[in-house]
């Protein structure tokens, strides 16, 4: 396995040469790899940096946009030029730990007959010390969530769980498999690509997976303008899979549910807690109809208010 270590830059200079600091020393030594640092139109130094750092680097090449392209074709430019078997994507907002990237790798080939697709990992914020994320699941308003527990607390002796998606800021992905999906969508603007790719990775028949012992660290949200187009990002990842995640937010409403009911004493003979319960218990196959109907309806709202902000 060769692996094209791809990093996209976007100013924050002083992040980036952390993340690369940490890098080095974390990779394996026996690791076929390249690294590929791309910069997307920065003002702050890292076009004179990322140069100077690729001719002092072995297997290491920096590209200079000469205007902001923007996450999704910056890093859809760089895989075109990456000559892996595998693409890592990195952001520059992170920093590694020993052992972080070995369980990546190993997990393409351990669970190689559960056909993945993606495999990422935890990550832990640097403001609080806390999990930011664990995977992602779909929360009972249908929208994409991070899952914040710790899975060597809750389970320790699990190496891979699946998932729905996995986050952007650190994911292994086959380049026959990025092609193959058709990369990262350019209609999105530094924010959903991530989440689309992962839905087209799993509607092409392969899973997802989280690496749980592989930590790094994450400035989360730390580039610049980030958050600057999320409500317009996120009307097209629901344009796209309105169903999709009105059905996990069904599921996940339905658990819930039977939780809070649970809670409450609620009586058996209430069906949507009938229904709740056994489907939380595997016995029903489809979330009760009042799951639907609620994650439908607060969807809808949604989706009024991002017309009334963005039109038809």
């Amino acid at each position: 396995m060769r692996v094209s270590i791809i990093i996209s830059v976007y100013n924050c200079l002083d992040l980036t040469q952390k993340c690369l600091q940490s890098l080095e020393p974390t990779l394996p030594e026996s690791l076929d790899y390249e690294l590929i640092l791309i910069d997307d139109g920065s003002s702050d130094g890292s076009r004179d940096f990322l140069p100077d750092y690729a001719r002092t680097h072995k297997n290491c090449s920096a590209i200079l946009n000469e205007k902001n392209l923007g996450y999704a074709r910056s890093n859809n430019k760089a895989s075109e030029l990456a000559n892996g078997s595998h693409l890592l994507f990195l952001n520059n907002d992170t920093e590694l730990t020993s052992g972080w990237l070995e369980p990546l790798i190993e997990g393409f080939r351990s669970l190689k007959n559960k056909n993945p697709g993606m495999i990422g990992n935890v990550q832990r914020r640097f403001s609080d010390e806390k999990i930011d994320h664990a995977g992602v699941f779909i929360n009972s308003r249908g929208k994409p969530d991070h899952i914040q527990f710790d899975p060597s607390e809750v389970y320790p002796k699990l190496a891979y769980s699946e998932q729905i998606a996995t986050t952007g800021a650190c994911f292994l992905i086959p380049s026959t498999v990025f092609e193959e999906v058709g990369r990262f969508d350019t209609a999105f603007q530094n924010g959903g690509e991530d989440m689309d790719l992962n839905f087209k990775v799993r509607k092409a028949g392969y899973r997802i997976f989280v690496a749980n012992r592989s930590l790094i660290w994450h400035h989360v949200s730390a580039s610049p303008g980030r958050n600057d187009h999320h409500e317009r990002n996120t009307r097209i990842v629901f344009q796209r899979w309105r169903e999709f995640l009105l059905d996990q937010g069904a599921r996940t409403w339905a658990r819930e549910y039977s939780e809070d009911s649970e809670n409450k004493g609620t009586f058996w003979s209430n069906p949507s807690y009938r229904q709740s319960v056994l489907f939380k218990k595997g016995w029903r196959k489809q979330p009760p109809q009042a799951g639907i109907d609620a994650v439908d309806a607060l969807i809808s709202e949604q989706e009024a208010v991002w017309e009334e902000m963005f039109g038809t």
